[in-house]
């Protein structure tokens, strides 16, 4: 496989953090947005974007591989190293800033990120109910992966069983005659979530068998019909909960799988000053999903300690240099550390 692909992929990656950042800075700065708003629409399904990464990245570093103990237990402790402390931390500095008391079991299952198991929605942290979803993900991960290599047919059974659950969340348990705000509790549950993650290890397979028999600027054509799609598709101006819920679920989801695909496909090398940014905000992207809801309340903060009037923009500028600079500053000192020491444990296992 080429690295282009891996490399489509990170783009997108820091593409969505991005976007959910500055969805959810215009948000808090302008007021919410509807569904026909396309900007409403990527602080849904930019996180659906982030599960379908994860499932795909995964697919491509682990399904060639054999199953065994080594290979499993590789892929649990690097994955803990590389959410678990950066989450924790997160986590510490969003309850200080809360200033109230919280209770210490929802602390602990925050910081050991295990309330995704527990209670979905039990999370302190902005967006932090999209990691507790991901480590469920991890659990089910191990078992996609056994059953692909060990019985096809229960693999693809278990595959339209996560499909069948995905549609009953959006056509039964989520209702268009409700807010998505009053039924966040239900959004967020990973098995309304789970079929995303699938859909990236699907897309790895797909791709596998189909790849040779599509030329690239086909893939260039669906990359472009899954972004148009999810742009100008008709919806009325009503609440985000038509978004996920009936026909338009699966819509926007095919919309993101578009992309995925088609992305994941390409073999364009793209030139450096679209690449190097590219790959800075993909590496920066986890911290600056994380923190940026910490630095929208901090920058507050500094302009009123230094300001007496000012525009809501300058916040929202501040804001966006504060959450990009700790990012950064976090995943060269603080991510890297722990992402080395994992893939040093995960050698010290098996010497």
């Amino acid at each position: 496989m080429n690295n282009n692909r891996l490399h489509y992929l990170d783009y997108l990656r820091g593409f969505s953090a991005l976007g959910i950042m500055f969805y959810h800075y215009l948000a808090w700065t302008l007021g919410a947005f509807n569904a026909s708003n396309p900007i409403g629409r990527v602080g849904i399904y930019g996180v659906s974007i982030f599960y379908i990464l994860s499932g795909l990245t995964l697919f491509y570093v682990y399904f060639n591989l054999e199953v065994n103990k080594k290979n499993i237990a590789n892929f649990i402790v690097k994955r803990i190293f590389r959410i678990v402390p950066l989450f924790a931390l997160i986590t510490i500095l969003t309850v200080l800033t809360l200033n109230q008391s919280v209770p210490i079991k929802n602390l602990i299952l925050n910081i050991t990120c295990l309330f995704g198991f527990f209670t979905p929605a039990g999370y302190y942290t902005n967006g932090g109910w999209s990691i507790g979803n991901e480590m469920v993900f991890y659990l089910f991960f191990i078992f996609y992966f056994i059953t692909y290599h060990k019985s096809k047919i229960v693999f693809y059974l278990m595959c339209l069983f996560t499909l069948i659950i995905y549609f009953y969340y959006s056509t039964s348990i989520l209702t268009i005659n409700n807010t998505l705000d009053s039924q966040w509790a239900s959004y967020v549950n990973p098995f309304n979530q789970l079929f995303l993650f699938l859909t990236g290890i699907l897309i790895g397979i797909v791709s596998k068998i189909i790849n040779i028999k599509i030329k690239q600027f086909q893939f260039v054509l669906i990359i472009i019909i899954g972004i148009l799609i999810f742009v100008f598709y008709p919806t009325n101006f009503s609440d985000r909960i038509i978004l996920v819920t009936n026909w338009s679920r699966l819509i926007f989801t095919l919309c993101c799988v578009l992309i995925c695909f088609g992305l994941y496909n390409l073999n364009y090398k793209l030139p450096n000053f679209i690449h190097k940014p590219g790959i800075f905000f993909a590496e920066i992207s986890y911290c600056l999903y994380l923190v940026h809801g910490i630095c929208f309340t901090y920058s507050k903060f500094i302009l009123d300690t230094f300001l007496v009037n000012y525009s809501q923009m300058y916040r929202f500028g501040l804001s966006i240099i504060l959450t990009i600079a700790i990012s950064y500053i976090s995943y060269i000192s603080f991510e890297k550390y722990f992402i080395k020491q994992g893939k040093k444990l995960t050698q010290k296992l098996y010497e």
